[in-house]
């Protein structure tokens, strides 16, 4: 079976792309299917959640300037078929340099062809629309669009599936759109109900993933414990299964496409 290669992406920060990744990341590799989670954005979310302060490791920028092997960064994780590949080391100034290299088939490309064994390939990809979120829409074969429950974040979807549109035109036709998850959902604030029921209205069922992801403390604490939320409790967290239920569903809707039938991405592109 081909690697299915998965964006993460968004136009608008802090709407939980880290989160996203990571947990789904577990859960696919819970249910059976070999996953390497990828981080493309230098700020190092990704590793900062799960290392100790002051702890850096070589990651993806070091193997695409070619100082370390995929091999000798890659991290396996205690999850059987879960690995890890952080940003890596990104001096600031550098930082636009990366996103450059990124950008080009070269760079990317050589990463994903090396990781082909694997079922899925999780891309954590910056906020924004730079060259690392470029390059990995002209790599990737699906793209994942989490939604903050804020209106900010409902606006910009627009300008995530506008610019997958180019990327699809100019360099990666095969790009399909695997949904949209609505992420930091909260019951008791009316702005984010009023973000949720948009979407609902607006939004073909068929793309907007119907699990949804609340605001809790229990993702800052798994943050700050440096482990998924699914670790938070004895057996698994809640929260932990919810990832569960969503990773059921992208197998679902990637058994249907297996099986012929059109995803509605046609027509919102």
């Amino acid at each position: 079976m081909e690697t299915t290669r998965v964006a993460i992406c968004s136009h608008k920060g802090g709407v939980g792309k880290t989160t996203l990744a990571l947990n789904l990341g577990l859960a696919l590799a819970q249910l059976g299917h070999r996953t390497t989670v990828m981080e493309l954005d230098s700020q190092e979310s990704l590793a900062a959640s799960l290392l100790r302060p002051g702890r850096t490791m070589p990651g993806l920028h070091e193997v695409v300037t070619g100082s370390v092997t995929l091999g000798e960064a890659l991290v396996a994780t205690k999850v059987p078929g879960l690995s890890l590949l952080p940003a890596g080391h990104v001096d600031p100034l550098e930082a636009v340099g990366f996103q450059s290299l990124l950008a080009q088939p070269e760079g990317l490309g050589p990463v994903l062809e090396a990781l082909k064994g694997e079922r899925f390939v999780l891309m954590d990809c910056p906020s924004g629309v730079g060259g690392a979120t470029l390059g990995a829409l002209g790599v990737a074969t699906h793209t994942l669009i989490p939604i903050q429950a804020e209106p900010l974040s409902l606006r910009s979807v627009q300008l995530v599936l506008e610019t997958m549109a180019g990327v699809r035109d100019r360099r990666n036709p095969d790009l399909e759109l695997l949904g949209l998850v609505l992420m930091m959902f909260d019951r008791d604030a009316d702005a984010s109900m009023e973000v949720v029921r948009a979407a609902w209205r607006d939004f073909d069922p068929e793309v907007l993933f119907e699990t949804v992801v609340p605001r809790s403390p229990v993702y800052l604490d798994a943050s700050l414990h440096g482990v998924p939320v699914a670790f938070m409790a004895p057996g698994m967290h809640p929260e932990g299964r919810r990832f569960q239920m969503l990773a059921e569903e992208i197998l679902r809707r990637l058994a249907r496409e297996e099986v012929g039938h059109a995803g509605p991405a046609q027509s919102l592109l």
